[in-house]
Protein backbone atom coordinates (compact mmCIF):
# COMPACT_ATOMS: atom_id res chain seq x y z
CA UNK A 1 0.00 0.00 0.00
CA UNK A 2 1.27 3.42 -0.82
CA UNK A 3 1.52 6.30 1.14
CA UNK A 4 -1.08 8.01 -0.25
CA UNK A 5 -3.16 4.63 -0.94
CA UNK A 6 -2.97 4.96 3.21
CA UNK A 7 -3.59 8.44 4.08
CA UNK A 8 -6.69 7.77 1.40
CA UNK A 9 -7.92 5.09 3.47
CA UNK A 10 -7.18 6.68 7.00
CA UNK A 11 -9.49 9.43 6.00
CA UNK A 12 -12.09 7.03 4.59
CA UNK A 13 -11.86 5.41 8.01
CA UNK A 14 -12.50 8.66 9.98
CA UNK A 15 -15.16 9.82 7.97
CA UNK A 16 -17.03 6.01 8.70
CA UNK A 17 -16.22 6.31 12.38
CA UNK A 18 -18.48 9.58 12.52
CA UNK A 19 -20.91 8.10 9.98
CA UNK A 20 -21.06 5.21 13.07
CA UNK A 21 -21.32 7.86 16.11
CA UNK A 22 -23.79 9.67 13.83
CA UNK A 23 -26.16 6.41 13.53
CA UNK A 24 -25.37 5.40 17.23
CA UNK A 25 -26.81 8.47 18.06
CA UNK A 26 -30.28 8.32 16.45
CA UNK A 27 -30.03 10.22 13.26
CA UNK A 28 -30.74 13.51 14.68
CA UNK A 29 -31.11 14.69 11.27
CA UNK A 30 -32.93 12.48 9.71
CA UNK A 31 -36.32 14.51 9.95
CA UNK A 32 -35.21 17.60 7.75
CA UNK A 33 -35.61 18.02 4.24
CA UNK A 34 -32.92 18.18 2.12
CA UNK A 35 -33.40 21.89 1.52
CA UNK A 36 -32.91 22.09 5.45
CA UNK A 37 -29.83 20.34 5.78
CA UNK A 38 -28.51 22.18 3.44
CA UNK A 39 -28.92 25.14 5.19
CA UNK A 40 -27.90 23.80 8.39
CA UNK A 41 -24.39 22.71 6.79
CA UNK A 42 -23.92 26.26 5.26
CA UNK A 43 -24.48 27.55 8.59
CA UNK A 44 -22.07 25.41 9.82
CA UNK A 45 -19.88 25.84 7.56
CA UNK A 46 -20.09 29.83 7.94
CA UNK A 47 -19.42 29.68 11.83
CA UNK A 48 -16.47 27.49 10.89
CA UNK A 49 -14.66 30.46 8.64
CA UNK A 50 -15.76 33.24 11.34
CA UNK A 51 -14.32 31.11 13.71
CA UNK A 52 -11.42 29.42 12.19
CA UNK A 53 -8.73 29.41 14.01
CA UNK A 54 -10.08 28.90 17.48
CA UNK A 55 -10.80 25.54 18.98
CA UNK A 56 -14.22 24.60 16.79
CA UNK A 57 -16.70 21.64 18.00
CA UNK A 58 -17.41 19.68 14.13
CA UNK A 59 -19.40 17.22 15.62
CA UNK A 60 -22.60 18.96 14.29
CA UNK A 61 -21.15 19.61 11.03
CA UNK A 62 -19.76 16.15 11.00
CA UNK A 63 -23.49 14.74 11.66
CA UNK A 64 -25.19 16.89 9.23
CA UNK A 65 -22.62 15.76 7.13
CA UNK A 66 -23.16 12.03 7.72
CA UNK A 67 -26.96 12.09 6.98
CA UNK A 68 -26.06 14.03 3.79
CA UNK A 69 -23.83 11.06 2.81
CA UNK A 70 -26.74 8.95 4.01
CA UNK A 71 -28.89 10.50 1.77
CA UNK A 72 -26.26 10.16 -1.11
CA UNK A 73 -26.00 13.71 -1.16
CA UNK A 74 -22.95 15.94 -1.17
CA UNK A 75 -22.18 19.53 1.13
CA UNK A 76 -23.68 22.35 -0.85
CA UNK A 77 -20.46 24.04 -1.87
CA UNK A 78 -21.60 25.46 -5.04
CA UNK A 79 -23.65 27.38 -2.76
CA UNK A 80 -21.10 29.29 -1.01
CA UNK A 81 -18.21 29.20 -3.00
CA UNK A 82 -16.94 32.29 -1.15
CA UNK A 83 -17.09 31.45 1.93
CA UNK A 84 -15.64 27.78 0.51
CA UNK A 85 -12.90 29.95 -0.39
CA UNK A 86 -11.86 31.80 2.64
CA UNK A 87 -11.95 28.59 4.64
CA UNK A 88 -9.39 27.68 2.17
CA UNK A 89 -7.31 30.24 2.35
CA UNK A 90 -7.50 30.25 6.05
CA UNK A 91 -6.25 26.59 5.94
CA UNK A 92 -2.94 27.72 3.40
CA UNK A 93 -2.34 30.35 6.01
CA UNK A 94 -2.28 28.11 8.89
CA UNK A 95 -0.31 25.66 6.70
CA UNK A 96 2.21 28.21 6.29
CA UNK A 97 2.39 29.09 9.80
CA UNK A 98 2.95 25.52 11.28
CA UNK A 99 5.52 24.97 8.11
CA UNK A 100 7.37 28.31 9.80
CA UNK A 101 7.47 27.30 13.06
CA UNK A 102 9.65 23.84 13.36
CA UNK A 103 8.25 23.02 16.99
CA UNK A 104 4.53 23.55 15.55
CA UNK A 105 6.12 21.51 12.61
CA UNK A 106 7.40 18.61 15.42
CA UNK A 107 4.63 18.56 17.44
CA UNK A 108 2.09 18.49 14.39
CA UNK A 109 3.66 15.76 12.64
CA UNK A 110 4.14 14.02 15.96
CA UNK A 111 0.63 14.13 16.47
CA UNK A 112 -0.19 13.10 12.94
CA UNK A 113 2.22 10.09 12.86
CA UNK A 114 0.52 8.75 16.12
CA UNK A 115 -2.59 8.95 14.61
CA UNK A 116 -1.46 7.30 11.48
CA UNK A 117 0.36 4.38 13.57
CA UNK A 118 -2.89 4.15 15.51
CA UNK A 119 -4.65 3.73 12.26
CA UNK A 120 -2.50 0.83 11.04
CA UNK A 121 -2.58 -1.11 14.90
CA UNK A 122 -6.73 -0.67 14.38
CA UNK A 123 -6.29 -2.06 10.73
CA UNK A 124 -3.88 -4.75 11.18
CA UNK A 125 -5.09 -8.22 9.82
CA UNK A 126 -7.94 -6.64 8.38
CA UNK A 127 -9.17 -8.02 4.74
CA UNK A 128 -9.78 -5.53 1.97
CA UNK A 129 -11.54 -5.90 -1.16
Amino acid sequence: MTTSDEMHAFFESKQFEQLQRYLEQGRGFAKLSDDDLNQRWISELRYWVANFGSRVDHRLQEDIEAELQIRGLEPPFALVPEEFEALMAASRQQTDRILSDPRRLARTERNMSEDMEEFRKGSAGKRTN
